[in-house]
């Protein structure tokens, strides 16, 4: 056989190892390909730049004791609703697997919401919780559901009306137009006006804010490494945090 066909083989063995790999690495984490974040960074036309955690596949859920990294199936974990910093609580009401926390502590001032039915999200107004009946509450908790209070930025494409002067590093869980799931973050502190409008220009459809400052230190799971990485700047209260959004493979 000349020596030019022992190399070619050698290079499609080489190819199929680390291929071999590769799929290795996805079934090791307990997730399929398509339950996997996909990671970008995109930048607003005003310049603000964002990392974008992806997916169409993974399975969210709203927990209120903490994650652990140990766990392979989870892909992402964020603080969601805000902590109150008197009591070290969920601000406001909140379900998770059907179980109703704060049931009479509804905060009026915050006008989105969060749901998740069987891994589902939907993103809402709820008429600074008028709409949180004890009816609705009832019926989302039989259903085994989820849901906590938040601000929503973006609603059905249009972002909200802010007047806020004050710069923090942002985040928030965002339902893009196409269907896909996400989590965005801005790289450096930017007002809220700011943030909404870029997510606007970035597709999305439907966005809620996730608790930042002090307490927004999350992770998410590189689908090549399976490494943890941390997201967030502050960090100083994470012992503290209350609540958490999370997506897990299905």
């Amino acid at each position: 056989m000349p020596q030019s066909a022992f190399k070619n083989r050698d290079k499609q063995l080489i190819l199929f190892l680390a291929v071999f790999h590769f799929f290795a690495c996805f079934a090791a984490s307990g997730a399929s390909l398509t339950d996997q974040l996909k990671i970008t960074n995109q930048i607003a036309k005003a310049g603000q730049h964002y990392l974008i955690l992806r997916t169409s596949n993974a399975k969210a859920n709203f927990v209120v004791r903490r994650p652990t990294q140990s766990d392979s199936t989870i892909l992402l974990s964020i603080p969601a609703a805000f902590t109150q910093a008197k009591n070290n609580q969920v601000d406001g009401l909140y379900i998770s697997n059907g179980v109703v926390g704060n049931p009479g502590g509804i905060n009026h001032s915050l006008g989105g919401g969060l749901q998740i039915i069987n891994g589902e999200v939907k993103i809402f107004p709820t008429n600074k919780g008028k709409l949180l009946t004890t009816l609705w509450i009832k019926s989302l908790s039989k259903q085994k559901g989820s849901f906590f209070q938040q601000i929503q930025c973006v609603q059905n494409g249009k972002a909200a009306s802010f007047q806020d002067s004050k710069k923090f590093q942002r985040r928030g869980i965002v339902k893009f137009k196409n269907n896909e799931l996400a989590v965005v973050e801005s790289h450096s502190a930017i007002t809220l006006k700011q943030f909404s409008d870029d997510m606007v220009e970035l597709g999305a459809l439907d966005v809620l804010y996730t608790d930042m400052g002090a307490w927004d230190e999350g992770w998410y799971r590189d689908s090549i490494s399976d490494k943890v990485v941390t997201i967030g700047k502050d960090l100083s209260q994470t012992p503290k945090q209350s609540n958490w959004f999370v997506l897990k493979s299905k």
